[in-house]
């Protein structure tokens, strides 16, 4: 029988690191004088602002307990995140540069599939405490 333990820190692994390389890729360009108010379509205070939480976010996600409501609420929230991000995609697509698509496509792409396996192994978790 396989624990779900293991997979489960390691998607919080993966979740806390994709925080991370999110909170990189908007932070050392903004620290590099990149125009990030041309890349992303958005102020560039607030763009700083959520790379510089996506910090915090990112280690509390690396130091998360890797248990079912855990699970559940990060899976919920990268899910929101994933629609968000995209509703702000299709709406500001054409006024946003490449490195800003690439960016926010990524912070989808990601998002979703982090949000459906945290959401599998909580549904996964929440059916082992059931049996046992």
């Amino acid at each position: 029988m396989v624990s779900v333990m293991k997979p489960a820190r390691m998607a919080l692994r993966l979740d806390a690191l994709f925080e991370l390389a999110l909170a990189t890729a908007v932070l050392v360009p903004a620290a590099s004088g990149v125009d990030l108010e041309d890349a992303f379509a958005l102020n560039e205070w607030a763009v700083i602002g959520i790379g510089a939480l996506l910090v915090p976010v990112g280690l509390a996600v690396w130091l998360a307990k890797p248990d079912r409501p855990t699970l559940l609420v990060l899976g919920l929230a990268n899910a929101v995140g994933a629609f968000f991000f995209a509703l702000y995609l299709v709406v500001q697509a054409e006024e946003m540069n490449g490195y800003g698509l690439t960016v926010v496509t990524a912070a989808v792409l990601g998002l979703a599939l982090l949000a459906v396996a945290e959401l599998v192994l909580a549904k996964e978790a929440g059916r082992k405490a059931f049996v046992a």
